[in-house]
């Protein structure tokens, strides 16, 4: 049986730098890197919701934005080239409720591909999920 894949060395606070497993790095850091975060979305396409799984963690990843904002995106709150109108999980007086957030184009591209292929009415949600399911969801694919 082939080893695990060695990742990047980091530093420790016990000591001088060692190689780390992807467990051990994860668990001494809060976020993953873009690289990471692309191998891990590829490997969300072997699941039953492969495509929506992989453009949900995508999509959080580049739009920096809470779990529950992003569940509330809706074909009609997407604007070209890039722009996703989000509601704020967390109102404010001071602040509107709604957020613009940029991501990449290519993935708005893929975003409203994946709006066509699955015929997503304008005003039904792009990630028809619960909160709980999406955090299901990347804690499974973080295993």
């Amino acid at each position: 049986m082939p080893k695990p894949p060695r990742f990047p060395k980091a530093p420790t606070a016990d000591g001088p730098i060692k190689d780390h497993s992807l467990a051990q790095v994860l668990s001494q850091r809060q976020a993953l890197s873009e690289g990471e975060v692309k191998t891990v979305a590829e490997l969300a396409r072997a699941g039953p919701n492969g495509e929506r799984d992989r453009l949900l963690l995508l999509t959080l990843f580049y739009s920096a934005r809470r779990i529950s904002e992003l569940l509330v995106l809706t074909p009609s709150r997407m604007r070209p080239p890039d722009l996703l109108t989000l509601m704020r999980e967390k109102a404010s007086k001071q602040l509107p409720p709604d957020i613009t957030v940029s991501v990449p184009a290519w993935l708005w591209v893929q975003l409203k591909e994946y709006i066509r292929t699955e015929r997503i009415k304008p005003d039904a949600r792009v990630f028809p999920i619960s909160r709980v399911r999406a955090w299901q969801i990347m804690k499974g694919l973080g295993k």
